[in-house]
């Protein structure tokens, strides 16, 4: 069962860096990502590219100086969502989620904005919402964790399901590869698994519903301080479009098949023991 973090103003202090590893968040730096997306109903994919960029902002969210990070979400060339999202690192090396104000945007037939929502927004000490965890300092197989909590707003939880793999992901080898799979308790048949990779963070993630692909995002480039400065791993350079049909095939390497992995995932894992009982 995933636990509630156990949250103490005590395990921080105001101007810690954000540094962990394998979630960075250091400001100036804006990570673009590219995706594709399933609408209700529909049987093909839009495109769904991302951007997140660091700021030099801060907020205090229940009494914890967080750093403002801005999520901005766009679909079929559409802005579908914006969000402001907070987060802080404790002493120790855990990043946590202190909330979101997020607001999503709905158009009509000719692509003009009709409504905005604020569906899923929540700060930490405000009408009973708690901060979660949304990197572990040194997680481990088996770690399960809350990210975020506010019964009837945000219930979404994490769990480790795997450590230092290698992934392939449009002819592009990331290492020390952390996977999570998360979940929402308010969305019970959705499953997202998500990959870090160490220096970068978050690199990949692909999302089922009810064990149907709904959709998949991938880093194609960071930029460092405003300036167009290509993620890098060693001498490969992590900017990339998504990979078309013809190169999925190459990318399955020792492929992993359980019930938490699907069979089409891109991960190689090195030699070791079954992780199907995790799940």
């Amino acid at each position: 069962m995933p636990q509630l973090p156990k949250f103490d103003r005590a395990d921080f202090k105001a101007g810690q860096p954000i540094d962990n590893p394998y979630s960075p968040f250091i400001p100036g730096t804006t990570y673009h990502f590219t995706g594709r997306t399933r609408d209700d109903g529909a049987s093909a994919f839009e495109p769904n590219p991302n951007n997140v960029h660091v700021t030099a902002q801060t907020r205090t969210v229940d009494g914890i100086q967080a750093v403002i990070v801005h999520d901005t979400d766009i679909v079929a060339g559409q802005k579908t969502e914006f969000t402001n999202d907070y987060y802080a690192q404790d002493k120790a090396g855990n990043v946590w989620y202190m909330g979101e104000f997020s607001t999503q945007y709905v158009y009509d037939k000719h692509g003009h904005v009709t409504k905005t929502t604020h569906e899923g927004s929540f700060e930490a000490g405000v009408d009973g919402a708690k901060p979660g965890i949304v990197m572990l300092a040194h997680p481990r197989v088996g770690d399960s964790y809350f990210q975020e909590h506010k019964p009837g707003v945000a219930l979404d939880t994490a769990k480790v399901v795997a450590v230092d793999q290698k992934l392939v992901d449009g002819g592009r080898t990331y290492r020390h590869v952390l996977v999570t799979r998360e979940t929402s308790r308010l969305e019970p048949t959705i499953v997202e698994m998500k990959y870090y990779a160490p220096g970068l963070g978050f690199v990949r993630s692909d999302e089922y519903d009810h064990g149907v692909l709904v959709a998949q995002s991938h880093l194609k480039g960071v930029e460092h301080g405003g300036a167009g400065v290509a993620a890098t791993s060693g001498r490969r350079t992590l900017t990339t479009d998504w990979p078309t049909a013809a190169e999925v095939p190459a990318m399955l390497t020792d492929t992993v098949a359980h019930t938490a992995i699907p069979a089409a995932f891109p991960v190689a894992m090195p030699s070791g023991p079954d992780l199907a009982h995790l799940f």
